[in-house]
């Protein structure tokens, strides 16, 4: 059994376990655990410890005992093998089987103990996983492909696909997922892999559809997906380009190159902080504080036109770049050939 309660919670988050289930789980962990200390009680192991001596201070008068048993035995098998008693062979027998066992007290009794601890967790963790509410989980669909070559999905609220779909999965239920997206304009590659580019756009389309952007593809934002509640139409890189360049005529080529850098001048990128707070559009306007003072909101920071004049507005405040991570790092852009 696990001696610290961080090692138990660690493996209850990872389970999906609530709050109310890691405190039941937390009072049946250090039932387990005073069980534990109990076993391991001095009086027991000094006990234990005493057996164990004096097991083996006895065993060379056990064995001078065996050896004159056996001589007695031996003579008497040949006078007396007509009185021989089935039963007695047989209590004999059990006897040796007993015998390696009486000095183990002390030697062993580490490993009845720990035995004994596991068993206890066991039944603990059992009673507590039997009292919990079953959720059906679908086994994962497995990616199909047409004669033609192309992936083919299946329906994201039937029984194949998960409840909850997230980043990470890879299945046929994924190349439903970014079938719905390109239908709405996300242009996504259709490769049933749920990575960054598709997380965004999961994002952004509940943003727009007036739902609670989690990235997380529940029930609702199936049906929304189904029922075409939003767009994923944006501007093309070309105009993207042009447009910062007369925002930004002071220093145009350098802040092409931030925006490039920030998000690979895509409108609708959105990155995930460590701290859980998004960053938003072009140029990755920081969705705590700075978008508050900006006066936006994360539907406005995928506006490409707002994402640009509100990034004007904060290089403005000191003529350069270093409100951004790229800001001194990047090289003025310059457009691949052709």
């Amino acid at each position: 059994m696990p001696s610290e309660w961080s090692v138990v919670e660690r493996f209850a988050k990872a389970c999906g376990a609530t709050r109310e289930e890691l405190l039941e789980l937390q009072q049946a962990w250090s039932r387990a655990y005073a069980a534990r200390d109990l076993l391991r009680s001095p009086a027991r192991d000094g006990a234990a410890a005493k057996d164990g001596t004096a097991a083996r201070d006895d065993a060379p008068a056990r064995d001078d005992a065996a050896a004159r048993d056996d001589a007695a035995a031996r003579d008497g098998e040949q006078g007396d093998e007509s009185r021989s008693d089935p039963s007695d062979a047989s209590a004999a027998s059990a006897a040796k089987t007993r015998l390696p066992l009486a000095g183990v007290g002390g030697r062993w009794s580490w490993l009845l103990r720990f035995a004994s601890g596991i068993a206890v967790l066991s039944a603990i963790l059992w009673a507590f996983d039997a009292t919990q509410p079953r959720t059906k989980v679908s086994s994962p669909a497995e990616p199909a492909v047409s004669g033609s070559g192309q992936r083919v999905g299946v329906n994201l609220l039937s029984e194949h696909c998960p409840v909850v779909m997230a980043y990470g999965e890879k299945d046929a239920c994924v190349v439903e997922l970014q079938r719905l997206l390109n239908r709405a304009g996300a242009g996504l590659e259709v490769d049933g892999d749920f990575g960054p580019l598709t997380r965004m756009r999961v994002e952004v389309f509940q943003i727009r559809a007036g739902l609670r952007n989690t990235g997380l593809v529940d029930e609702e934002t199936k049906r929304a997906l189904y029922a075409g509640k939003a767009r994923l139409t944006t501007w093309p890189r070309e105009r993207v380009v042009r447009r910062i360049h007369e925002v930004f005529a002071e220093d145009p080529d350098r802040a092409v190159a931030v925006a490039n850098c920030q998000s690979n001048l895509d409108p609708l990128h959105v990155e995930v902080n460590p701290s859980g707070i998004r960053n938003w559009g072009l140029f990755q306007i920081y969705g705590g504080y700075t978008l508050a003072e900006l006066g936006g909101t994360p539907e406005r920071a995928l506006d490409p036109e707002w994402n640009i004049q509100a990034a004007h507005r904060l290089w403005a405040k000191t003529r350069d770049f270093r409100a951004w991570q790229c800001g001194r790092a990047v090289m003025p852009y310059s457009p691949s050939p052709g």
